[in-house]
């Protein structure tokens, strides 16, 4: 079943595992573009790009995409997969149902840390702008011993009926920016944005972000936190904040349940030093 990834890695890398008897190989009927299994652009499916960034140790690194709503695993390469590669790229285009929500687990087999990272792009190249996830994986405090991170995200051109509004308006160094969203209910990160992905047009600007959330059928807690971070003037190998107000300007973030328009306001902050984090617990619909 794995077929197709000895013949992209045997077609596209310059050193193959021996394992892959890459010489044994039939590639007459392949062509060079095709490095994952593609899928036939139908109605029907839409696509998104995993795409992973391995460490010294590729070997431990796993992951399983799934359908919370069918509760079926659709793409996962297992433990060894990437063994061979060291601090190698990968990107793979996987087909998923539209307007549906996924949950990707990345998992580090011996729970020893990563200096990697996994994203997930809208669509079958990874734009910036089509960004949905991104995490540097199993780094930083608390995520020693830690072998599995979840990840849940929203696949469609519109969000889906129940979402967060979140404004932010920018200081003088938007980069220095982040936010994320997690589930405390389903544990799961639902949305987040990481250093450097906010640049110098969104300098003093006003934006609105709107990030996708569970059916609110019953009720659910999240925790969202926003951080402001720069490298130290005195150690640059430690990281500094000042928050987003106010000493470059009156930066700040809202975030609403739906439309701004409708008002329901669920926290608002901006005066902090390297982050802020608040509990919230949106309405339950009726219906």
């Amino acid at each position: 079943q794995y077929e197709w990834i000895r013949m992209g890695v045997c077609q596209h890398s310059l050193s193959p595992p021996a394992s892959f008897n890459c010489d044994d190989l039939d590639t007459s009927n392949t062509t060079g573009a095709q490095y994952y299994p593609l899928e036939d652009e139908d109605q029907s499916k839409s696509f998104v790009t995993l795409e992973v960034s391995l460490d010294t140790k590729p070997e431990d690194f796993s992951w399983a995409l799934t359908n919370l709503e069918t509760g079926k695993v659709i793409s996962s390469i297992p433990p060894m997969f990437y063994h061979g590669f060291a601090n190698h790229t990968f990107r793979h285009k996987v087909g998923v149902e539209p307007d549906q929500f996924f949950k990707i687990s990345l998992r580090d087999k011996n729970g020893d840390g990563s200096r990697g990272y996994a994203a997930i792009y809208r669509g079958g190249a990874p734009i910036l702008s089509n960004l949905i996830m991104y995490d540097n994986v199993f780094r930083g405090d608390g995520t020693e011993g830690l072998t599995t991170k979840d990840h849940a995200f929203y696949v469609g051109t519109e969000p889906p009926k129940n979402y967060l509004s979140l404004v932010i308006k920018f200081d003088k160094f938007p980069s220095d920016t982040w936010w994320k969203l997690e589930s405390i209910t389903d544990g799961v990160i639902l949305g987040q944005r990481p250093p450097k992905f906010y640049n110098e047009p969104f300098e003093l600007l006003t934006i609105v972000e709107k990030i996708p959330i569970f059916a609110a059928t019953t009720q659910r807690t999240y925790q969202f936190t926003i951080g402001d971070e720069y490298p130290c003037e005195d150690n640059p190998n430690n990281v500094c904040g000042d928050g987003m107000c106010c000493n470059y300007g009156q930066g700040s973030f809202t975030l609403y349940a739906g439309d701004v328009e409708a008002g329901i306001l669920l926290a608002t902050g901006g005066e902090f030093m390297l982050s802020e984090s608040v509990l919230i617990t949106p309405p339950v619909s009726s219906s």
